[in-house]
């Protein structure tokens, strides 16, 4: 059985947004937003737009954090509805 990473076993808040979430996550992992982009294969501009709720990750990039958060495949499908507001193109 693979180990979850941390980020995903703290409940989302009900009240938190995916924008939210990332931001937390990418806090607990103690990564810089540049850091933290270069993982999803965005600037740091982008991370921050998309901590700011002004823009959604690609699925692309939600498929480098499923991988990076050693997600399975059932999360990782959760992960990508989730973060792209119900929207997978």
């Amino acid at each position: 059985r693979r180990t979850r990473h941390p980020a995903l076993r703290r409940r989302r808040p009900a009240h938190a947004g995916a924008d939210t979430w990332l931001r937390s996550v990418r806090r607990s992992l103690g990564m810089t937003q540049h850091e933290f982009g270069a993982r999803l294969g965005y600037g740091t501009n982008m991370v921050r737009k998309i901590e700011a709720g002004e823009r959604r990750p690609s699925v692309t990039a939600c498929g480098r954090l499923a991988d990076f958060l050693q997600c399975t495949s059932v999360e990782r499908a959760q992960l990508l509805i989730w973060l792209r507001g119900g929207l997978v193109r």
